[in-house]
């Protein structure tokens, strides 16, 4: 008897299913085949027929013509603003030809007998298709913020001027490209219209079409100033800010310190008249036995710039918090004890029993003291380094060395000098941020390459350990390197470059923001 009534029910449930589907063809037939005059009635409403669609289109149309007629009176081009303000009414819109050989036309909009309002310029083919990529940016080309879309062009002069911007379900906003001229070889460029587009304070375009990037901010006074681009198979090219940081900056309420080890490239070679000029309060840096603001030159050589104000920028871009930078790289140290050079002393070295290390524990202590003592709220960051010149140049020649190391060494180095530092702070979990070694005037030996692929190493399977800026070696492979006799020397651009690209591992790493 189960089976049986299961077996009815289900009978049920199929012609149920079969008058619906009956039912459904039926108002399908109706829907296709009813007359011009027709709706046909369905669960959700009244939905006209295919043939009253096309009625309503078709008496749509010359309401739509007219009402675009009264705006653009014809589809003419006229001669001039005024011949064509003479022919139209007030409020319609025309077009009118220009004489500047960059604009194809020009639409005007009639206010009055003898006033119209310019609403926008088109460039002309010509002007377009004679724009030089004069930095390796195609032409014409599509970047991409999130999801708002900006149109950006690299003219004759070499300015980069904005086309058009769009955000998500909206229409695209139009800019001539007369609006955006700069007044320099290369921005800023006016550019409310990508604050209109929702575009933040500092923003990075990257294409998706082709592997050039593009990085942008928007100073206070709604100006677009290029950082940098970089173009496919291309060098970076880095631009100086006049007006950074906008005038809104805030004072941290706390701040992150940094130690930074190893060698002259943490220490810094760079030229301090590049490096950027931080507001009063974005970072300090414990130099000479005290707590002073944040500038370069951080290290004690004069005139020398390094990657720590550009850190510090990035730093409070990205999460509201300050630096305070604990210098104690000294150049020409290795990691390792092996590698450690007669002339400077058997001690001089960042490896167990040496000293290096013990004086960098002395100064983050100091430092943490100073801050306690002016009342400033901080946290440790962790270590900024990764040196290994001196590392790779043993593994080359050890001569002149107290010894002999491996690239197995260096990484144990490394290793025992972070676990030191995580031991005497009392952070079993401090990371170490580092940037890859690079190569000095012999060339890309197997000592350098073997040291770099020790760092890949630390940093893809060792907690603790995260890999911040591999930018270093296509920089001295460009020739930007100091003239001087190590040939090993990032010049400021790639400091500037280093420290922004260590900060956002940072931000990262410490409060998951990137």
């Amino acid at each position: 008897m189960t089976d049986i009534a299961a077996l009815e029910s289900y009978a049920g449930e199929l012609s149920e299913a079969a008058q619906r589907s009956q039912a459904a063809s039926v108002k399908q037939h109706q829907y296709i085949h009813n007359d011009a005059m027709t709706d046909v009635v369905t669960e959700a409403g009244f939905v006209p027929s295919l043939a009253k669609q096309a009625r309503l289109h078709a008496e749509a149309i010359p309401n739509a013509v007219a009402e675009l007629s009264g705006q653009m009176a014809d589809g003419r081009v006229h001669d001039s603003e005024a011949a064509g303000r003479a022919l139209m009414a007030n409020g319609q819109q025309f077009y009118a030809r220009s004489s500047d050989p960059k604009i194809s036309r020009t639409l005007w909009q009639r206010i009055d007998a003898t006033v119209s309002t310019h609403i926008l310029d088109e460039a002309s083919p010509a002007f377009v298709q004679g724009i030089v990529p004069s930095l390796g940016l195609t032409p014409l080309e599509v970047y991409d913020w999130i999801d708002t879309v900006v149109d950006v062009m690299v003219d004759a002069d070499g300015n980069v001027r904005v086309l058009s911007s769009q955000d998500p379900g909206q229409d695209p906003v139009s800019y001539a490209a007369t609006a955006n001229v700069a007044s320099s070889a290369y921005p800023p460029i006016k550019s409310a219209a990508l604050l209109d587009a929702g575009i933040l304070a500092v923003s990075e375009f990257t294409s998706s079409l082709y592997p050039d990037y593009i990085e942008v901010m928007t100073d206070e006074d709604g100006n677009l100033r290029v950082l940098q681009v970089v173009g496919a198979g291309k060098d970076m090219t880095n631009y100086a800010l006049s007006a950074f940081p906008p005038a809104e900056f805030v004072v941290p309420t706390g701040y992150y310190v940094w130690l930074i080890p190893n060698q002259s490239n943490e220490d810094g070679r760079g030229n301090n008249a590049e490096s950027p000029a931080l507001p009063v309060g974005m970072g300090y840096m414990w130099k000479d036995g005290a707590l002073l603001p944040l500038a370069d030159p951080v290290n004690t050589t004069t005139n020398t710039g390094s990657a720590w104000p550009a850190f510090a920028q990035r730093f409070y871009e990205l999460t509201g918090f300050g630096s305070v930078f604990v210098p104690a790289a000294v150049g020409g140290t290795p990691q390792t004890a092996g590698a450690a050079l007669t002339s400077f002393g058997a001690t001089n070295h960042w490896d167990v029993g040496g000293t290096l290390r013990v004086t960098a524990l002395s100064r983050v202590q100091a430092t943490f003291a100073a801050l306690d003592g002016a009342g400033i709220m901080w946290q440790m960051g962790g270590l900024l380094g990764g040196g290994g010149e001196r590392d790779a140049q043993n593994i080359d020649n050890p001569a002149g060395s107290t010894g002999s190391i491996t690239a197995a060494d260096y990484k144990t180095a490394v290793q025992g000098m972070l676990a030191y530092f995580q031991s005497g702070l009392q952070r079993t979990k401090l990371p170490f941020i580092m940037r890859r070694l690079a190569m000095d005037g012999t060339g890309d030996t197997t000592g350098f390459q073997q040291i770099r692929a020790a760092q890949m190493d630390l940093c893809a399977n060792v907690p603790n350990i995260y890999m911040g800026w591999t930018g270093g070696l296509a920089a001295v492979k460009a020739g930007r390197v100091k003239a001087d006799t190590y040939d090993l020397h990032f010049l400021q651009q790639d400091l500037n470059d280093m420290g922004r690209c260590m900060a956002s591992v940072a931000a990262y790493v410490c409060l998951g923001r990137a």
